[in-house]
């Protein structure tokens, strides 16, 4: 029985335009984020849903709620699909994360499959956390259709181990977009990527943001 996922990044932040790191920290929408929101919930309101689950995060949280307030359901906040935790990197822009930890930084621009936030989570750690939340709510829900609404790196390192990505390989995976849908089956216990941060319906309001 197939079961398939939206995993939904949320819209621009704050934190974004600043340039800063935030994995487990907080961080409120722009108001380009809230209207990106609002177009994805506009998209999302046609596909059936059985289910909306979303990172605990309010930047998640409330893009989430755009798409549920349409559709009159509700939210299933859950942690396990936070961004991923940065440790000593947590809400330091980024140009101090390259002064700071030259090493780590070095990765994270050319090898970033093989990236440990120093004091946080690897990348590795990541795709572990996420595919075994994945797991449990498609066999939770065999057959049905689930939003999450996660995070840039979450969705980025969860993919690329679903294609099957090694380290070396991951960078060559890009960003998905602000608020893009990147759609998953699963059967028999494997996923599969149908899709990767599609966005068409976001148009001029697309922002292509690295974290």
């Amino acid at each position: 029985m197939k079961t398939t996922i939206y995993l939904i990044r949320h819209g621009e932040t704050e934190a974004n335009l600043s340039n800063t790191y935030v994995g487990h920290t907080d961080a409120m929408l722009t108001e380009k984020g809230r209207l990106q929101a609002k177009t994805a919930a506009e998209y999302l309101k046609n596909i059936h849903t059985d289910f909306i689950y979303s990172s605990d995060l309010s930047r998640a949280f409330e893009t989430a709620i755009c798409t549920a307030s349409l559709k009159g359901m509700k939210v299933i906040k859950d942690v396990r699909f936070r961004e991923m935790y940065g440790g000593k990197w947590e809400n330091l822009k980024i140009e101090d994360i390259a002064k700071k930890f030259p090493d780590e930084y070095n990765i994270w621009c050319n090898d970033i499959g093989r990236l440990h936030c120093v004091g946080g989570e690897s990348v590795g750690d990541v795709q572990k956390r996420i595919v075994s939340a994945l797991t449990d709510i498609a066999e939770k829900h065999k057959g049905k259709t689930i939003f999450v609404f996660c995070h840039a790196a979450v969705i980025r390192f969860t993919s690329a181990k679903l294609y099957g990505m090694t380290p070396e390989e991951t960078k060559g995976l890009p960003w998905a977009s602000n608020a893009s849908c990147t759609i998953l089956e699963y059967e028999n216990g494997n996923f599969v990527v149908k899709d990767y941060g599609y966005d068409k319906y976001m148009g001029k309001l697309t922002t292509y943001v690295n974290f």
